[in-house]
């Protein structure tokens, strides 16, 4: 098993909800990824976010 790191910028008039952020997998790497961005609403000073995510299949497509 390995991990992959994907960086993500959320601006400050990124509007609030749930965001779908999906990676298509590589055949012999690694399998599809979903996972859900929740940005918080909370005000101009706020820079909160939740991800919540899942591996698709465990070898790839």
């Amino acid at each position: 098993f390995g991990t992959f790191v994907q960086v993500l910028v959320v601006l400050p008039h990124t509007p609030g909800g749930p965001i779908a952020i999906n990676v298509a997998g590589q055949v012999d790497q690694f399998a599809d990824v979903s996972n859900e961005l929740l940005v918080s609403g909370g005000g101009s000073g706020s820079g909160d976010a939740a991800l919540r995510g899942s591996v698709t299949s465990p070898y790839g497509r």
